[in-house]
């Protein structure tokens, strides 16, 4: 009895492991399909600190000078500036166990190749925080099994055409006292953003640190 029960348990063990890598190698196949295919150049959207293209099929539902609030068919997706990584210039690590992709990737952006990261997170209510990085720029959304290549392909169209002016970003923010910029993107777009999620919880930084 006792072996049959760590039968089951190495096959529970073996088909999770199985999932998560099913769902790295489709995410990372996605990533690079589209970045082997034209970059969209529809509707351009210039901000004073950055700029970047829309898909017809990709809303935009509202902004501020350094983030955006996209539609992706049912799915919002917040797209941001991370000043402070432009700021200290380096680069945040996302650690958090038992993440179900957690991979790094490259992508052919309008002026240079432009290196990325991809994490998922499993949430409570059977959806998953969706976490991309794109050079100083990154991406935020919760996604159910059927929406999460779709998601993850449009935000590769997008970040594809993302141009940064980081010495503008530079130059506003530099004199300012230093506060968490991801935490107002947060509290912005709270609706579109959970309230559970380790990732959350670590791109976030406290005020006071």
């Amino acid at each position: 009895m006792r072996k049959v029960g760590i039968s089951i348990l190495v096959l529970l063990l073996v088909g999770c492991q199985s999932i998560s890598t099913n769902q790295s190698e489709q995410a990372l196949d996605a990533i690079e399909e589209v970045n082997q295919s034209n970059i969209v150049i529809s509707n351009n959207y210039v901000k004073p600190l950055f700029s970047y293209h829309l898909p017809q099929n990709i809303g935009l539902i509202e902004s501020n000078q350094i983030s955006s609030r996209l539609r992706v068919e049912n799915v919002d997706v917040v797209m941001s500036l991370d000043v402070s990584q432009i700021l200290s210039d380096e680069e945040k690590l996302i650690n958090v166990d038992n993440l179900v992709v957690d991979e790094s990737f490259s992508i052919k952006g309008r002026k240079e190749s432009l290196s990325g990261h991809i994490y998922l997170e499993q949430l409570e209510a059977g959806n998953y925080l969706l976490y991309m990085k794109v050079s100083n720029v990154f991406f935020l959304a919760v996604v159910s099994d059927i929406e999460f290549i779709n998601v993850v392909k449009q935000i590769v169209m997008v970040a594809r055409t993302v141009d940064v002016k980081e010495k503008k970003v530079v130059s506003t923010f530099s004199n300012k006292e230093t506060i968490s910029y991801e935490k107002e993107v947060i509290e912005l777009f709270s609706e579109s953003i959970p309230d559970e999620g380790m990732i959350k919880d670590i791109i976030v930084e406290e005020e006071d640190e």
